[in-house]
């Protein structure tokens, strides 16, 4: 009976590259989430309420705690969102504002796409041409020697 190795070879994954993608996407928002939530609930319960408590707190140090753990909550799910976007995508957002973040849109990136595909394709023509080329001139260089070397057949 033999023993399993402990070096043995992995399979090769049968689940496809997007669904791989997709589970990874999931799990890094989902840590990404935790981690804000944490981040919210720790800066919350640090927080030692004043004696006097500032106006935003309505006199409550319940409000003042809730407060600075949304507060902190938010930092952290917009610092998560450029982590999470920029290391999985590649994307920056193009503007920050009132409103939020503004991500390049869809068919922005469905146009460079495109264009993208049609310079590969141009390129890929032009290496077909050249190879075709190349060919074509190893022919002529391989005539012009069998020509050469016939005529100094002929001199001897």
């Amino acid at each position: 009976m033999r023993s399993p190795s402990p070096l043995r070879r992995r399979r090769p994954s049968r689940v496809p590259a997007e669904d791989r993608a997709a589970r990874l996407r999931r799990a890094v928002a989902r840590t990404a989430v935790a981690g804000v939530l944490a981040a919210g609930t720790a800066a919350a319960l640090a927080v030692d309420p004043p004696a006097r408590l500032p106006a935003p707190a309505l006199g409550s140090p319940l409000l003042l705690r809730l407060e600075v753990g949304a507060g902190v909550a938010l930092v952290a799910l917009l610092a998560a969102a450029l982590l999470v976007r920029g290391l999985l995508d590649g994307e920056l957002p193009r503007r920050f504002g009132r409103e939020g973040l503004e991500w390049p849109a869809a068919e922005d990136l469905t146009a460079e796409l495109q264009r993208l595909e049609n310079q590969q394709r141009l390129a890929r023509r032009a290496i077909a041409d050249i190879g075709d080329a190349l060919a074509d001139t190893q022919r002529q260089v391989a005539a012009i020697t069998r020509w050469i070397d016939a005529r100094e057949g002929r001199r001897r």
